[in-house]
């Protein structure tokens, strides 16, 4: 049930590209137990029971408001009038969830959050509104009936202010271009900027996996913040002192000098042939994954250190691109949320490591290259493992 191939099955990811993603709803339906242990009122038992009351992550939601927290010591005579139950983040509070989130979050390369809705047949727990990012709705349990209408602003971004919604609301006589009911093993595919609502037939649970994909906006804001470290033109002041056009029609020479020189300042550098790269870089530090800590290993590794024949492994869902420079040897690993460097490796050590299928260990890289000691494998070897890119297998 991990990954996106898995999540719209049977619908084909070629398809789903093609015809959704973006650009429209789509319900999918599957099998009862598609997502069976996903998140099922065992699971919402356990978090209700268990948490304390000011457990952040919980909340009741009724007539569109957040009642306080105290309330949750009320949660039967809630529910029961028609509240909603929220849990958010489920992906950091359950397994099963993480390591669903992360899986996806590697397929669409972005960062993916996880909450939970449940909810009872007396009341509509939410307004008709619009996400400004793309939700893959799964329900496992219970039945709740959908309806979707073409945006009226469409790819809003998170950083888009509230009013923005009261500029173009959805008509009142708006009428959905999709109608549909989750079942268990049904999915609903909603892009970002589509209004929606839903109503429960039965007491339900539906997840909401949620990825904010990036646009040029975000990247031109990342980009900007990267280039004024080392740019002193970007940082350098407009000459703005007596800007005579600012009090007529007069032409300002100076100001237009600047300008252009900003104009053709940007334009050098989004010819250059590491633009492309500049992004991937950037979708890489944007979709960090949790690291995996392996106790005692991790804090016993000075005392028993890493010999030729430990076997290590590639994190689960880490994604590592290699970057090579042939003048001075040096080679970048990029990962999900970070880079390492090393200086006097051979490529063919981190070709072997990154394309292993199967667990891998010093011996096979010393096979590929004799001339490289020993400390340095085991250096290599225990910067991946302290950095959380490889584990112990």
């Amino acid at each position: 049930m991990f990954g996106l191939a898995n999540i719209i099955k049977p619908l084909c990811i070629e398809d789903f590209l093609m015809e959704y993603a973006g650009n429209n709803a789509v319900f999918i339906p599957g099998e009862t137990n598609k997502f069976e242990n996903l998140y099922e009122w065992g699971d919402v038992n356990h978090i209700v029971n268990n948490s304390r009351p000011s457990f952040e992550s919980v909340r009741l939601v009724y007539e569109k408001q957040t009642l306080p927290n105290q309330e949750l010591a009320n949660i039967g005579g809630w529910l029961e009038r028609g509240a909603t139950l929220v849990i958010n983040h489920t992906q950091h509070i359950d397994p099963i969830n993480e390591q669903f989130a992360e899986a996806l979050a590697n397929d669409v390369n972005a960062s993916v959050n996880i909450n939970c809705y449940v909810s009872f047949p007396t009341k509509q727990g939410f307004d008709c509104h619009y996400d400004t990012h793309d939700v893959f709705v799964i329900n496992t349990a219970g039945i709740k009936s959908w309806k979707v209408f073409h945006p009226t602003r469409k790819f809003p971004l998170d950083r888009d202010p509230a009013s923005d919604k009261k500029l173009l609301p959805l008509a009142e006589d708006a009428k959905p271009y999709l109608e549909c009911t989750l079942t268990p093993g049904d999915v609903l595919y909603i892009p970002r900027g589509h209004w929606h609502y839903a109503i429960s037939e039965e007491a339900c649970i539906h997840l909401t996996v949620s990825h904010s994909n990036r646009s040029c906006v975000d990247y031109l804001v990342w980009l900007i913040n990267e280039m004024r470290k080392n740019d002193e033109f970007l940082r350098e002041d407009f000459p703005l002192y007596r800007v005579e056009s600012l009090l007529g029609d007069r032409p300002d020479d100076e100001l237009k000098e600047h300008l252009e020189k900003f104009r053709q300042h940007l334009t050098e550098f989004l010819k250059r042939d590491s633009f492309l790269e500049s992004i991937l870089h950037w979708v890489q530090f944007e979709n960090p994954i949790r690291r995996k800590y392996q106790l005692p290993e991790l804090a016993e590794i000075s005392q028993n250190p890493i010999t030729p024949e430990t076997r290590f492994y590639i994190a689960p869902n880490q994604k590592l691109i290699p970057r090579h420079d042939p003048n001075t040897g040096r080679i970048e690993i990029i990962s999900r949320g970070g880079l390492i460097l090393f200086e006097r490796v051979p490529k063919s050590m981190i070709e072997l490591i990154l394309d292993s299928k199967t667990p891998f260990c010093g011996k096979d890289l010393q096979q590929l290259d004799s001339d490289v000691s020993w400390e340095n494998i085991q250096s290599m070897l225990h910067r991946l493992y302290q950095s959380g890119l490889t584990m112990r297998a």
